[in-house]
């Protein structure tokens, strides 16, 4: 049976695997927004809003997902992993397994959620993607056109 330290090693390649498939991804669909566009009647114009606005809302799910992948790589750096941030109890490795970037164990996790929903969209835990992990644009570096 492996020990803790090496299920976590298991858990960062999972990581920095998820994290190069989603910068992939993303890198993908910055390229091809840069192409030109040939609309052609209101229909085209139409579904090519439909298709944009999906595009962003799945751009912005990987954003968040990179983040928070981004903030447990520097929580392993700093041996802080694993380790709920309310109750500061070990998260459970099953649960690491399943969710590799949970912040809390599963009862604490239950509980933010309510308090969530009572705050409303805005909540604290949206200030710490900006405190920990920065600005998208600061993902890529700048590219010379």
């Amino acid at each position: 049976m492996a020990t803790r330290e090496q299920e976590i090693a298991e858990i960062k390649k999972q990581l920095l695997k998820m994290r190069e498939e989603i910068l992939s991804r993303l890198q993908k669909a910055r390229t091809e927004d840069r192409g030109g566009r040939d609309i052609g009647d209101e229909g085209d114009a139409a579904q090519d809003t439909i298709s944009r606005e999906t595009n962003i809302a799945l751009e912005n799910r990987d954003i968040e997902t990179l983040r928070e992948i981004d903030y447990a790589l520097k929580k392993m750096e700093k041996g802080t992993y694993g380790i709920c941030e309310s109750c500061g109890d070990e998260i459970p490795i099953e649960r690491l397994k399943v969710l590799p970037f949970a912040r809390y164990c599963l009862e604490c996790q239950e509980e933010f959620e309510k308090e969530q929903k009572r705050r409303g969209p805005e909540s604290y835990e949206e200030s710490l993607y900006q405190k920990e992990i920065g600005n998208f644009e600061d993902l890529f570096p700048e590219e010379e056109d």
